[in-house]
């Protein structure tokens, strides 16, 4: 199944990454909304930090979260990442 991820400012992966509730920001909200949540960044330092991996999200339902998510302040990008094909 393909992945959900975003890019988040440095600010705001830095909020995420102290554990700071961002349940009433539109990130937050958007995402209970979807029944959504983040994973912790891939990395904790450096560019890799401000991405996180969105879980729990219906496959049909992705689509509109990741367009939803796409337009909110402080995200920077939002894609589905395909699954690895083999050769």
């Amino acid at each position: 199944m393909p992945d959900l991820m975003i890019k988040v400012s440095r600010g705001l992966a830095e909020q995420i990454k102290r554990g700071q509730d961002i349940s009433k920001d539109d990130l937050g909200r958007t995402l209970t909304q979807y029944g959504a949540i983040l994973s912790r960044p891939l990395q904790n330092e450096g560019e890799l930090a401000q991405f996180f991996q969105v879980e729990q999200v219906a496959g049909d339902r992705m689509d509109a979260l990741r367009q939803a998510l796409a337009g909110l302040s402080g995200v920077e990008a939002a894609y589905i990442k395909p699954d690895a094909e083999l050769p």
